[in-house]
């Protein structure tokens, strides 16, 4: 039993990949961090709704912010995933075991669940701006095709930042991913909320749709629980996209200088990549993210295909002024 669930990080790499191995920590973590994202998230659309340019532009800095700060902070636990879409992007495209993307999955619809619980403790009714605790519904204006159209998009945009910032070993974002990825939501949402209020993650959709619907308030907002399955196929189908259009731009792994040389006189790596490359002790032949993560000052996991898979670069010096700048704008 303790081979099968583990309370202790696991590193993902090829022989892991092959054992049916659960890391509870990592599921824990999920749950955390989607219970204080639906809170974060929902709960600014609660209190400011989403009705005009100020107001969409508040909420979807706080899904932006609220996906960059957690991620930062369970990064080394399960990955910083808090999203089901890419949970699924990243099992699709090999970067994590199946049955561990199965424990992230549930946990992250657990922690939905009790996010949306804590924000209708948190918000009467008639104080709920939005009347369904952030719930996704379709403006009719759109109707469901154009819905499910963005769902994709937005949701391909995510995952190939993950994919491309994150995952890729020869990324130059290194411990910067989670910036990349934390814009990419604040981005989407700039562009979807008029449109169905901008889920691309599945997983956050589901608390707050089901417990607005459970609650029984008199002014409840419904299409929350009946387009829930919008909210779903399409991330998943723009999550799978990105999976695999990831194949088409596996680099070559780095494993020598002569490699690493090869690939600089083509064009297709970085000076940072020959760098590590030529690197001695255990950075030779790492690639700049994981070089970042593991050989130089305390070591990070990150969200990456090899050795260390299912794990993002975790370290935000650089984070700090982009915010600023983008709350000085609001």
């Amino acid at each position: 039993m303790t081979e099968l669930f583990r309370w202790e990080t696991v590193d993902w790499d090829e022989e892991r990949k092959k054992s049916m191995v659960f890391d509870i920590k990592a599921g824990v973590a999920e749950m955390i961090a989607m219970t204080l994202f639906v809170v974060v998230g929902c709960g600014t659309a609660c209190g400011y709704g989403a009705s005009d340019g100020e107001t969409r532009l508040c909420v979807a800095f706080a899904f932006g912010m609220g996906i960059l700060v957690l991620a930062y902070a369970v990064v080394h636990l399960s990955g910083g995933h808090i999203n089901g879409a890419v949970t699924f992007s990243l099992v699709l495209g090999g970067a994590l075991p199946w049955h561990q993307g199965l424990l992230h999955l549930i946990m992250q619809l657990v922690g939905s669940l009790i996010g949306a619980s804590i924000l209708a403790g948190m918000f009467p009714c008639e104080f709920d701006v939005t009347r369904n605790l952030g719930s996704n519904v379709v403006n009719p204006n759109f109707g469901v095709g154009r819905a499910l159209l963005a769902e994709v998009i937005g949701t391909f945009l995510l995952c190939k930042v993950v994919w491309e910032a994150a995952v890729s070993p020869v990324s130059r974002a290194g411990p910067n991913a989670a910036t990349a990825i934390g814009f990419a939501v604040f981005i989407a949402h700039l562009v979807m909320l008029p449109i169905d209020g901008c889920s691309i993650n599945p997983t956050r959709s589901f608390g707050p749709a089901v417990v607005s619907y459970l609650r029984g308030c008199e002014n409840y907002a419904p299409g929350g629980l009946g387009q829930l399955w919008i909210m779903w196929v399409g991330p998943l189908i723009g999550a799978a996209l990105a999976a695999g259009l990831k194949f088409f731009f596996q680099p070559k792994v780095l494993k020598t200088p002569a490699d690493a040389e090869s690939q600089v006189a083509g064009g297709a790596a970085s000076e940072n990549t020959l760098a590590h490359a030529r690197a001695p002790g255990p950075c030779r032949g790492r690639s700049s993210i994981e070089s970042a993560a593991s050989c130089s000052g305390p070591r990070h996991e990150l969200m990456c295909s090899g050795p260390r898979s299912a794990r993002l670069a975790s370290s935000a010096p650089a984070t700090l002024p982009i915010a600023l700048m983008v709350a000085n704008a609001i």
